[in-house]
């Protein structure tokens, strides 16, 4: 039983290497297609946003800020939080991670309507 234990252990400890090589394989690639466009976050949802900055900081990126389509307040967790229309006018050239609970569909539709194409939405 403890042979058992012990090969679902390493097994699982591989996995897991694996799954973290291709996640920093992954940020290297965004990082390069990123080039000096920044990273916004979309929608100031506390848990999600925290660990999108979090898993984006441990891997070398940095939220430039984070638009709040619901109001504005001055940062979250150290980054500055902007209304749409800032981030219509001010990251025009931005990458934006849609971080909200509810359909993603509408928040890419809002996005395209302020002028994000669609291959720079995640």
């Amino acid at each position: 039983m403890i042979a058992d234990f012990n090969s679902a252990l390493c097994e699982c400890l591989a996995f897991n290497e694996r799954l973290n090589e291709e996640i920093d394989r992954i940020f290297r690639t965004l990082k390069d297609a990123l080039g000096e466009r920044p990273i916004v976050l979309y929608g100031l949802t506390s848990l999600v946003s925290a660990e999108i900055l979090n898993f984006f900081k441990e891997r070398g990126l940095q939220a430039a800020c984070i638009c709040d389509p619901q109001g504005v307040s001055d940062e979250f967790s150290g980054v500055p939080v902007i209304g749409p229309q800032t981030l219509k006018n001010d990251f025009a050239n931005a990458t934006v991670v849609v971080c909200v609970n509810y359909d993603n569909d509408e928040a890419e539709c809002v996005l395209a309507a302020h002028g994000f194409p669609r291959h720079r939405i995640i």
